[in-house]
C-alpha cells in the first residue's frame, strides 16, 4: 500500500467551525486530558478547577457528515439492545465506541480523529480554529494519545502512527502485517488488522493491538514510542475492540461480544480473560481505591441491558456486578455510579450508597474536581459530588456521549458529530433554517440566534442569487438590529419566479463578528416539472389508477393521456386523456375504468400553469388483471363453511385435498399429469394465489396448501384452476415458501421422500432423519416414526427458530407407548445445570407440557403451563404460544392451561440444533417414542381462532371445506372438442 504524499494540509477559513476570539488564559497547573478519558487507566477523572458559571458555548464544530461508525447495522439477537427500553438507553451496539468524535487536549491544542475524512485534526482550543490535518488510509476511531509533543494513534489503514504535535508532520509509522488484501467495510477499504484499541504509553512504549475478525490472527504489539522500533509483537485470537488499558504490569484489552483479554505488559503474553461467556462491551476502566480493580461492561450477549463488572485486576477473581451500569468513577475512597435511570455515590469501604438521584443523561460521565458531568440527549447536565443536585444544564444537538475537560473549558462531542467548546462564551452564535412559504415570487428567509455571547448583539441577514459565503458581497441584506436569542425569519418579495437564492445570517457582538455555518438555498416556484410517479396501482380487470408526482410549480393544470399505444409527448397520439385542475406539488391521481382485461395501457402526464409547461420525462405502462376463462378450462369453487370464528386470519395456510370423489374432477382433465397447470386465485379470481402442493396423486388423494388472503366467516370461497396447455409448469412461488411466508419460521410436513426433512417455509431450515421410520397412516400424507432410543430429526437453530419473545408451537403426535419422563416430542432447547434456554414440548412429571426459557427467569427454571394428559394410540394436535405475558397450551385446538410469564426467550446457553423425536444437549438426551406429523414453529403468538382452524382443517377436511363441482368454460368445451375430434379422427 502506498502513503499518501502530502498528508499535512492547513486550514485557513474553516468554514464549519464558529470562530471564536476569546482569550483563554492558561492555568499552570492545568491537568492536560492527554488521552482518551484521560489517562491510561481510562478513570475520566480530572483534577483542574471548574467553574460551573463559566461554562458557556465558546465555539462549535460541525462536520460534513456524522462518524461512520465501525460496527453499524444488524446482530439483531446477540449485539443489540431491545427496542423496549426507554428512549434514552435505546440500542446501543456492544461494539460501543466510536459514535463519536472523542478529542484529546493539551497545551490550548485540541485533537481529535474522524472516521470521516481518515484524518487526525489540530484545533486551536481557544478559538476553535482549524490548525491542520493529518490523512491516512482509514478511519481514525480514537483521538490521538499526547506524549512529550507527539501524537500516537491508529488507524484502520492498519499503521500505529506517531507525528509531531505542533505541525502534523511524521515522526514514524508501524504494521504488525503488510495489508494484502483490503475488504469493503462501510463504504471504504481496510485490511484485515485495522487498527480499533487506540495506542497508549508507559515507560516511553507504545501499546496497541489490532484485529477486525476472530478467524484470522490478532496482534498486540509493543513500539519504542521515540523510534518505532518493535519491542514485541504477539499473535493470537483475540478480537480487540475499543480502548486497551495498561497499568504497571497488565494490559486490558475490550472484545466487544467477548469478555476482556489481559496480558502481561513484560511480553505480551496471556494472562487470561476478566469475565465469562455473555459478557462484554468496550467500556472499561482501571481503579485503585480501595484495591487494584478492572471494570468492564455495557454488552451482555444474546440477552438485554447494560451491567457493569469489577474484577480484582491481578487475579481476575470477581468482585461485584453493578447491574444496569453504564459508567463508573471512583476518587477517594467514594465510587459514582451512572446505570439506565440513575446518578449514585457510593462508600467504597461499606458499600452504602450515600445518594442517588434520577437521571435521564446515561451516555457519558466524568469528574472535574468536585462536580460531576453527564451526557444525554441534547443535553449535559453538572451534578454536584457532595449530594447529587444538578448544578447546571448545558444544551447542545446530539447524544453527548463524548466529554473531556482541559484548561478550564468543557468539550463536548455529540453523535452527529459535532464538539462544543463551552468556557467563558464571548461569540455569537448563529445559524441558517431552511426557506419556507416559497411561492414563485417570495419566501421566508429563516434563521435562529443561538447566543448572543452575554453582549448586546446585532444580526444582518445577506442574500443573493450567487453564494458569497462569509464576504460582505451579497447584492442584498436586511438589517435586524439588536436581537435576543431566537428565531430569525422576514418574508422577502419581488424575487424571480424558478431562480435559485442563497442566503445566510450574520451576527455581531463587541467581540467578534460571526456568520453562520452554511448558507442556505431554495428555487422559487415557476415552469412545472412532472414524472409518472411509481407508475399506475390499484390495477384490476377493467380499472387502474394513474399517478403523476408535481415535483416544481403550483397552480398547475395535470392531463392524464393514455391509451393501448405510447403517444409520446404529442396529445393527439393518444386515445384518451383527463384533466386536474389547479394541483400543487405532490402526488396527483385518476381512477380509470372500463379498461379490457389482461391489456397493456400507457400513459404519461402533462402539466400547465402561467409560466410554461412541461412533459413527464416518459411514459409509463400497466397491464390489466386476467381472468379465470382465459385459458383455464376447469375451475372449482373452494369455500370454507367450517371456519364459524368471529376473527379474520390473514394469509392463512388451508388444506385442500383434491380427488375423484368430488363430483367432476378428473386428474384426466389436467394438461400436466404432475399436476404443473394447477392454480388457485382469490374469490373473483383476478389474483393467483401461493399453493405448495405437498402430494400428488392421480390415483387417490392429493394434498395442497393454499395459502388464503383472509380466511372469515362467511366468506367467498377460493377458486381453483386447470386444464390450460399453454400453462404446464408450476410457477416458483410454490416451492420457495411463500405459502408459509406468515410468520412462520419453520414448517416440516415430515412426509420422508428423501432422506431430508425439508422444511416448506421461506427459511429452509432442512434437517437430517437419523433412525426414523416413514409410515402411512399420518395425519396428512404420512407421518414419521420414532422408536424411542434412536429416531430424531435434527435441523439447525438459526436466528429464525429462536423468536426474540413472540411464538407458537404445533404438531400432531400419536405416541405408541406412555411417555417417560422429559420425553420430547420437540426441542430447541439447553437444560444443563443452572442454564437454560429456548422452548420444547415435554412430558414432565406426568404430564405434556409447553416449556419456555424467558430472560427474567431465575437460572435452574423453566417457565410452563401446568401440562396435560396425552392419550396413547391417537393422534392429537398439540400447541403453544407466548406473546410475552401469557404461555398458553392447546390440546386438539381446545385451551387447556394458561400461566403467566414476562420477558423475551432466553438464548443465552445456544441449543444444538431443533430436534423432532428428542430433547438433546451435552448431558443427556430425551426420546419420544410414536408418531409425529405437521410441525410449526411460528415468531407470532397465534390466536385460538388461528389454531382452531389450523386443526380442523386437517382434522375434519371435509366438514371444514367444501367443493363446488367444476363449471368448464366455453373456452374449454370448444378446445377440448375439437382436441377430441382430432383424437378420434
Amino acid at each position: 500500500m502506498n502513503t499518501k504524499i502530502n498528508n499535512v494540509h492547513t486550514k485557513i477559513n474553516m468554514r464549519n467551525l464558529i470562530i471564536s476570539l476569546i482569550f483563554f488564559s492558561a492555568v499552570a497547573s492545568a491537568d492536560d486530558w492527554s488521552t482518551y478519558m484521560h489517562d491510561n487507566s481510562r478513570s475520566g477523572s480530572s483534577a483542574d478547577p471548574v467553574n460551573i458559571n463559566d461554562l458557556d458555548l465558546g465555539w462549535k464544530f460541525t462536520p460534513s457528515a456524522p462518524p461512520m461508525i465501525a460496527w453499524d447495522g444488524g446482530m439483531p439477537w446477540d449485539a443489540w439492545r431491545s427496542p423496549s427500553e426507554a428512549a434514552a438507553v435505546r440500542s446501543t451496539p456492544m461494539r460501543d465506541f466510536d459514535f463519536v468524535n472523542f478529542v484529546t487536549v493539551q497545551n490550548g491544542q485540541l485533537f481529535f480523529g474522524s472516521s470521516v475524512d481518515d484524518s487526525v485534526h489540530c484545533v486551536d482550543a481557544r478559538s476553535g480554529t482549524e490548525k491542520w490535518a493529518f490523512t491516512t488510509d482509514g478511519p481514525v476511531r480514537f483521538p490521538p494519545t499526547i506524549f512529550n509533543n507527539k501524537l500516537y494513534f491508529g488507524s484502520d489503514d492498519g499503521y500505529a502512527y506517531c507525528i509531531d504535535a505542533s505541525t502534523g508532520t511524521q515522526i514514524w509509522k508501524y504494521t504488525p502485517e503488510i495489508p494484502n488484501r483490503l475488504i469493503a467495510n462501510n463504504g471504504k477499504f481496510v485490511p484485515m488488522h485495522p487498527i480499533r484499541t487506540g495506542v497508549a504509553i508507559y515507560d516511553d512504549k507504545a501499546y496497541f493491538a489490532s484485529s477486525l475478525v476472530p478467524w484470522k490472527n490478532s496482534y498486540l504489539c509493543a513500539l519504542n514510542a521515540d523510534t518505532g522500533t518493535e519491542i514485541y509483537k504477539v499473535s493470537g485470537g483475540t478480537t480487540p475492540m475499543g480502548a486497551l488499558l495498561v497499568s504497571s504490569s497488565r494490559i486490558y484489552i475490550p472484545q466487544g461480544r467477548l469478555p476482556p483479554a489481559v496480558f502481561n505488559r513484560s511480553n505480551g503474553s496471556s494472562a487470561g480473560n476478566a469475565g465469562s461467556y455473555g459478557q462484554g462491551g468496550c467500556y472499561a476502566l482501571l481503579t485503585s481505591d480501595p484495591a487494584p480493580r478492572f471494570s468492564y461492561g455495557w454488552g451482555k450477549q444474546h440477552a438485554n441491558g447494560y451491567d457493569l463488572y469489577e474484577y480484582n485486576a491481578d487475579t481476575l477473581a470477581s468482585v461485584s456486578e453493578h447491574l444496569n451500569g453504564r459508567h463508573l468513577i471512583v476518587k477517594n475512597g467514594m465510587a459514582y455510579l451512572l446505570t439506565d435511570t440513575t446518578l449514585s455515590a457510593i462508600n467504597r469501604s461499606n458499600n452504602n450508597t450515600v445518594w442517588s438521584v434520577n437521571t435521564d443523561c446515561v451516555h457519558s460521565l466524568i469528574l472535574v474536581d468536585n462536580v460531576l458531568f453527564a451526557g444525554g440527549f441534547n443535553k449535559v447536565v453538572a451534578y454536584s459530588i457532595s449530594n447529587g443536585s444538578e448544578l447546571k444544564t448545558i444544551s447542545v444537538k446530539g447524544t453527548a456521549r463524548g466529554l473531556a475537560y482541559s484548561g478550564q473549558r468543557l468539550f463536548v462531542s455529540t453523535d452527529n458529530g459535532s464538539i462544543y467548546a463551552l468556557g467563558e462564551a464571548q461569540n455569537p452564535i448563529v445559524n441558517n433554517l431552511p426557506a419556507s412559504n416559497i411561492t414563485d415570487v417570495s419566501a421566508n428567509f429563516n434563521g435562529e440566534l443561538s447566543s448572543t455571547g452575554q453582549a448586546p448583539t446585532s444580526v444582518i441577514l445577506y442574500w443573493d442569487t450567487v453564494d458569497h459565503g462569509t464576504n460582505t458581497d451579497w447584492a442584498n441584506f436586511v438589517y435586524f438590529g439588536l436581537c435576543p436569542p431566537g428565531n430569525l425569519s422576514t418574508n422577502i418579495s419581488g424575487l424571480n419566479p424558478k431562480t435559485t437564492y442563497y442566503y445566510t445570517y450574520c451576527a455581531s457582538n463587541s467581540f467578534s463578528k460571526v456568520f453562520a455555518d452554511n448558507s442556505e438555498t431554495f428555487k422559487t416556484y415557476g415552469i412545472p416539472k412532472i414524472n409518472n410517479a411509481n407508475g399506475a396501482n390499484n390495477i384490476g380487470v377493467s380499472a387502474a389508477q394513474l399517478n403523476a408526482n408535481l415535483t416544481e410549480g403550483i397552480s398547475a393544470d395535470v392531463t392524464f393521456y393514455w391509451g393501448s399505444t405510447d403517444g409520446g409527448t404529442t396529445p393527439a397520439n393518444w386515445q384518451f386523456s383527463q384533466t386536474v385542475s389547479n394541483a400543487n406539488e405532490g402526488l396527483i391521481s385518476y381512477n380509470l375504468s372500463s379498461l379490457l382485461k389482461t391489456s397493456v395501457y400507457y400513459y404519461t402526464s402533462y402539466a400547465l400553469n402561467s409560466y410554461g409547461s412541461g412533459w413527464s420525462p416518459s411514459s409509463s405502462y400497466f397491464k390489466t388483471k386476467l381472468n379465470i376463462d382465459d385459458g383455464w378450462a376447469y375451475k372449482i369453487i373452494i369455500n370454507f363453511p367450517g371456519y364459524n370464528k368471529s376473527s379474520a386470519l390473514t394469509n392463512f395456510p388451508a388444506l385442500v385435498v383434491l380427488n375423484e370423489g368430488i363430483s367432476g374432477f378428473k386428474y384426466s382433465d389436467f394438461a400436466s399429469s404432475t399436476g404443473g397447470d394447477l392454480r388457485f386465485l382469490n374469490s373473483d379470481a383476478t389474483e393467483f394465489l401461493n399453493f405448495e402442493i405437498e402430494k400428488w396423486d392421480t390415483s387417490g388423494d392429493s394434498y395442497v396448501w393454499v395459502q388464503v388472503p383472509l380466511l372469515y366467516n362467511e366468506m367467498n370461497g377460493i377458486n381453483a384452476a386447470w386444464g390450460n396447455p399453454n400453462e404446464t409448469n408450476l410457477p416458483p412461488y410454490t416451492s420457495d415458501g411463500s405459502t408459509w411466508s406468515e410468520k412462520y419460521a419453520g414448517v416440516w410436513h415430515l412426509n420422508h421422500t428423501d432422506n431430508v426433512c425439508h422444511d416448506s417455509s421461506p427459511n429452509a431450515n432442512n434437517g437430517g432423519y437419523n433412525d426414523v421410520t416413514h409410515v402411512s397412516n399420518g395425519k396428512v400424507d404420512g407421518a414419521d416414526d420414532f422408536n424411542g432410543s434412536t429416531s430424531f430429526i435434527n435441523t439447525p437453530s438459526p436466528s429464525n427458530l429462536r423468536p426474540i419473545r413472540d411464538i407458537t408451537v404445533s404438531l400432531w403426535i400419536n405416541p405408541d407407548a406412555a411417555m417417560i419422563n422429559w420425553a420430547c416430542p420437540l426441542a430447541n432447547a439447553w437444560d444443563n445445570g443452572n442454564n437454560e434456554s429456548g422452548y420444547s414440548i415435554s412430558y414432565v412429571n406426568n404430564k405434556l407440557r409447553f416449556l419456555i426459557k424467558t430472560a427474567s427467569m431465575a437460572d435452574n427454571a423453566w417457565n410452563s403451563n401446568p401440562g396435560y394428559n396425552i392419550a396413547v394410540g391417537s393422534w392429537q394436535h398439540i400447541a403453544g404460544t407466548y406473546d410475552g405475558s401469557t404461555i398458553r397450551y392447546y390440546v386438539d385446538a381446545v385451551q387447556k392451561e394458561t400461566r403467566h410469564a414476562t420477558g423475551n426467550l432466553n438464548w443465552n446457553y445456544s441449543p444444538q440444533g431443533l430436534y423432532i423425536g428428542k430433547f438433546h444437549d451435552d448431558s443427556e438426551d430425551d426420546y419420544y417414542d410414536g408418531k409425529i406429523d405437521e410441525v410449526r414453529v411460528s415468531s407470532v403468538a397465534r390466536s385460538a381462532d388461528w389454531l382452531w382452524a389450523e386443526q380442523q382443517t386437517m382434522a375434519d377436511n371435509s366438514m371444514f371445506t367444501t367443493y363446488v363441482i367444476p363449471e368448464p368454460s366455453f373456452f374449454s368445451v370448444f378446445f377440448f372438442s375439437v382436441l377430441s375430434f382430432f383424437k378420434n379422427l
